[in-house]
């Protein structure tokens, strides 16, 4: 077979019209190259470097800029001095739209207290901060005296909500309630509120409503979270309703085995969780202290009962491995209470009712 040469190979003895449109081929995907580099970008680490409510260095402008830059932006913060530096917001501040973490915990001297402090007093009649986006992050903050919630998530899911106080000034001792519910998850799937590990936990609690609402929102995990009590878990600072509002919300997991996944549940003015509807199905409550401290050794009073399933049915309350019982003592109502017509084929196993952790 003959060799082809390399001459032929880069086009020397092709005929004029071939050369002319390879030529123009290579002009064309070059162009296209440009146009595609030039509509490219990155995401970006924005910094907020003041309080103020707006303006070049604000959380206002960051939230803009992370808004109209498309990515996963980060906020950071770096604002002068020590302690806590509040931000006292005089409007509602933008929806989140585009992926962005927020991280309060980048302020120099984070130790897992925020030492930002977003405060809605003057702000008008919007929530804190309104996550309409998925694969977000809020992580350090305090959030508080907001005419609604201290935070919406809307829509959008698969978004991280960690160490921030909700409710309660930075020291989590001083109740600065928002005016309806802590977090209010709306037609929101697969977000995590708290974790595992140090300082993931959210301390939710002095709030106007339910410290945590869920509405037909499924697969979110709630976990190592205060709901009701100060930082430590030892002294009650209650939200105004249950500690846990799940309606219409399929498929939760609140708590878990593992002692860190725990959450203290306790103090509130209804009901530590209250599942409720028919379409309330699937839920895991696992390994929660509700109506304790969180020594598991006193009583923390939900106004409530401990639990409250109504017209809720396939829902797990405790279970038969280690850790997977619910501590469910101090309420003044029921520990458990399961009401209503569609309350059926639910499992209450494993929990200690009406004694200390040790039982």
């Amino acid at each position: 077979m003959p060799s082809i040469s390399r001459a032929f190979m880069m086009g020397e003895h092709w005929p004029p019209f071939v050369r002319a449109q390879q030529r123009l081929w290579a002009f064309l995907v070059a162009l296209v190259w440009a146009v595609a580099g030039s509509l490219d970008v990155t995401a970006a680490t924005l910094t907020v470097t003041n309080v103020n409510d707006s303006g070049t260095g604000s959380l206002r402008q960051a939230i803009f800029d992370a808004n109209t830059n498309s990515g996963l932006d980060t906020i950071v913060f770096q604002i002068p001095g020590t302690g806590v530096h509040s931000i006292a917001l005089l409007s509602a501040l933008p929806a989140i739209t585009d992926p962005v973490m927020i991280n309060g915990a980048s302020q120099t001297g984070y130790g897992g207290t925020p030492l930002i402090e977003l405060n809605g007093t003057g702000a008008g009649s919007s929530a804190g901060l309104r996550l309409l986006t998925a694969n977000s992050t809020i992580n350090g903050l305090a959030i508080n005296r907001f005419a609604a919630q201290g935070l919406l998530i809307q829509g959008a899911g698969s978004n991280l909500v960690q160490g921030n106080f909700i409710g309660t000034d930075p020291s989590g001792t001083i109740p600065r309630g928002n005016s309806l519910q802590g977090i209010w998850l709306n037609g929101s799937s697969g977000n995590l509120i708290g974790g595992t590990n140090a300082s993931e936990g959210n301390l939710i609690a002095g709030n106007g409503d339910a410290g945590l609402y869920l509405l037909n929102s499924g697969s979110n995990t709630i976990q190592g979270n205060f709901i009701g009590t100060t930082a430590t878990g030892m002294a009650a600072l209650g939200n105004a309703n249950n500690g846990i509002y799940l309606n219409s919300a399929p498929r939760n997991i609140v708590g878990g085995m593992a002692p860190a996944a725990r959450n203290v549940i306790s103090g509130n003015g209804g009901s530590g969780v209250y599942l409720n509807g028919s379409a309330t199905t699937g839920n895991l409550v696992q390994g929660n202290y509700i109506g304790t401290g969180s020594n598991g050794s006193f009583a923390i009073s939900n106004a409530g009962d401990g639990v409250t399933v109504q017209g809720a049915g396939v829902n797990t309350i405790g279970g038969s491995n280690a850790g997977a019982g619910n501590l469910i003592s101090g309420n003044s109502q029921g520990g458990i209470s399961l009401n209503g017509a569609g309350t059926v084929n639910n499992l209450v196993q494993g929990n200690y009712i009406g004694t200390g952790a040790s039982g």
